[in-house]
């Protein structure tokens, strides 16, 4: 499914009174949206899910949600959370952040990953230029469209 036809109908989604809404795609993939207090949370259909990369602590504390923090320049480019979920830095605790602050990115970097029902979604720059300011903590939970870096 389009990323943008996929925002358009998460955003209507939360909108509505609907609790759960399924979408099957002629292709075998389905998504489902669910609603939990006011929290929309996305399910990827096997046909479109990453192998888990590392399995965290079940024992470790999980950290607040992140809040939004103002960016420091409405020039940056801002990685936005493309679902709910947990935000790492790095693939597992053993290894070295993705990137840091001052890295050269490509628009296809792989910057961080989300956790979501165990299934770790890689989430890319979008736009080439340098890693400015990380928003989120490495392991917050984050909504949907959180502000997880700035790239300048």
């Amino acid at each position: 499914m389009d990323p943008k036809n996929l925002k358009e109908i998460i955003h209507l989604f939360e909108r509505s009174s609907l609790t759960r809404m399924v979408i099957k795609e002629k292709g075998g993939s389905e998504i489902t949206l669910e609603k939990q207090r006011e929290v929309a949370h996305v399910e990827h259909a096997p046909s479109v899910m990453h192998p888990p990369v590392a399995v965290r602590s079940a024992q470790a504390p999980m950290a607040p949600i992140a809040k939004e923090e103002p960016c420091e320049s409405d020039n940056y480019h801002k990685v936005k959370s493309p679902m709910v979920g947990t935000f790492y830095r790095a693939p597992s605790p053993q290894d070295k952040p993705y990137v840091k602050e001052g890295d050269h990115v490509h628009a296809d970097t792989v910057v961080c990953i989300i956790e979501a029902m165990k299934v770790m979604n890689e989430v890319k720059a979008g736009k080439a230029g340098v890693v400015k300011s990380f928003h989120v903590q490495d392991g917050s939970a984050v909504e949907f469209n959180s502000h997880l870096l700035s790239i300048g």
